[in-house]
């Protein structure tokens, strides 16, 4: 056990040397994390600061890009707008035009109707007065043929007679007497 004992003294001797070594190395690796910590965070900073700048560039490009499109649309709109007015005006005009067209066939179809109503009556009154008339006229023709019947045989009748007072012998020539004038 003496073997222990003098074993010992080194052994804390050792230990102590071991442990300044140990508080050293431990500063040491204390002071290289921090400084590679400090590194990495400015690196990073460093890093997410020219992507910060990237994507504000990105974005003023693309607000640029989107004004510039907003820009287009509101021309196209206005022209599309003009446009649209333009022809509104051009077919309000047709369509007055046309409406006054209309209403002034109307006029022209309405006296155009009128008139011929009027005709028509005056034609329906004139054949009504010739209707009246031919009757009229039917009528004196009937009589007229009555008469003439009537006549024709009063006429006969005075043939006859006048045949038996006037007889003949049939045997006497008949002489040709022209009609004096």
């Amino acid at each position: 056990m003496d073997y222990q004992k003098e074993a010992e003294p080194s052994n804390h001797e050792f230990e102590a040397v071991s442990s300044a070594i140990r508080t050293v190395n431990m500063k040491l690796i204390g002071t290289a994390l921090a400084l590679a910590y400090v590194c990495g965070s400015g690196f990073y900073a460093y890093h997410l600061g020219s992507r910060l700048e990237k994507a504000e560039d990105s974005q003023k490009t693309v607000l640029e890009s989107v004004e510039m499109r907003n820009k287009a649309m509101v021309d196209q709109l206005e022209t599309t707008e003009s446009t649209l007015k333009r022809s509104t005006q051009a077919l309000q005009f047709r369509i007055g035009k046309t409406q006054r067209q209309i209403a002034a066939r109307s006029d022209a179809l309405r006296k155009q109707v009128n008139e011929t109503e009027k005709q028509l009556q005056q034609s329906q009154q004139l054949l009504a007065s010739m209707s009246n008339d031919l009757g009229g006229v039917k009528t004196d023709l009937s009589g007229a043929k009555n008469d003439i019947s009537a006549t024709r045989g009063d006429l006969e009748a005075t043939k006859k007679e006048a045949r038996q007072h006037y007889r003949r012998p049939r045997n006497a020539e008949r002489t040709y007497r022209p009609h004096a004038r």
